[in-house]
């Protein structure tokens, strides 16, 4: 990383947390511009998914309990388990609205206007064409599909990542983007209901009178956009906080190298939801505001009477 664009170096007077904070954000940039795993490690990544769980619809489906389980009482215990279930209930239905098709801007014509044409898409906030639609609740959610669409949170997964599907033609590729799809896309529909919750839910906090930031200062002194740009943020952060990360630049620095991508290739997302997990911990034991303690306590209350409602006795 160049002199110009290392924080880390220039942190000479700062408490050595604050460097090491920075000397990790540095390494992992550099990850992400430029991943160092062989094509061998690759290779046995493809195999192992493919052998385990490729074309796989049952494990598919358990993975859509990540909605219950997990973000239910996440949110629940953050504002309250009424307007949750009724905020994920509308989001699925939102999702479902946004249909099979988007239109896509091609390049201009020599007059400068932009041609627009439909292509074939899974669902996703982003094929809704805010510009024209009238309905109040999807045009809501422009902000939140802008925002998330600049943070790689739809249409990509954690599956996908790991098995380095792009859109090359190559053989191996088709057969993972085949064998991961119902994975894929089921992830794809968890991260999406997460965000437009959590969206509605923060976005509707904001807008009630004395509501504040995380800062402190009042919500109310922000505009209409600002509010949203806001809840579109808290929305994302939530969504990988109880979904995990759609890169591996997100992913633990020791499964970035070649032998760690094949070592947690299957334990990306429990890393992320034991870091959730002991975080509420940590907030309900430790931390000094009784409204943060209260809050991680509804949560894992949640979390682990939904896991409990889910396993049964014997579970």
């Amino acid at each position: 990383m160049s002199e110009e664009t290392s924080i880390a170096t220039k942190a000479g007077g700062w408490p050595a947390q604050v460097k090491e904070y920075f000397e990790e954000l540095e390494k992992r940039i550099q990850f992400a511009i430029s991943p160092q795993t062989s094509r061998a490690a690759q290779m046995m990544s493809s195999l192992g998914f493919n052998w385990l769980l490729g074309g796989n619809i049952s494990s598919a489906v358990v993975n859509l309990t990540q909605v219950p389980l997990i973000v239910m009482p996440y949110l629940g215990g953050k504002y309250n388990y009424g307007d949750a279930n009724k905020a994920i209930a509308q989001a699925y239905k939102l999702y479902a609205r946004s249909g099979f098709e988007r239109s896509v801007t091609m390049l201009p014509k020599e007059d400068g206007k932009d041609v627009r044409v439909k292509e074939r898409a899974m669902p996703a906030i982003d094929n809704f064409d805010f510009e024209n639609v009238k309905d109040k609740d999807i045009k809501r959610l422009q902000t939140l599909a802008e925002e998330a669409t600049n943070a790689g949170q739809l249409n990509r997964s954690m599956f996908y990542d790991v098995l380095d599907v792009d859109n090359s033609k190559k053989v191996g590729n088709i057969v993972n983007a085949v064998s991961g799809f119902a994975f894929h896309h089921g992830e794809r529909m968890n991260r999406q209901v997460t965000l437009i919750a959590a969206y509605n839910l923060e976005l509707d906090r904001l807008n009630k009178a004395g509501a504040k930031l995380e800062d402190g200062s009042l919500a109310s002194k922000l505009s209409e956009k600002e509010r949203e740009q806001y809840a579109a943020r808290q929305a994302i952060y939530m969504a990988e906080m109880t979904n995990g990360g759609t890169s591996a630049a997100s992913a633990p620095r020791i499964a970035q190298g070649s032998i760690g991508k094949v070592l947690f290739m299957f334990k990306r997302y429990g890393v992320s939801m034991y870091y959730m997990l002991y975080k509420m911990t940590n907030e309900a034991l430790k931390n000094h505001d009784p409204a943060v303690r209260k809050q991680a306590l509804k949560q894992l209350a949640g979390i682990y009477g939904s896991a409990a409602i889910f396993s049964g006795l014997q579970g």
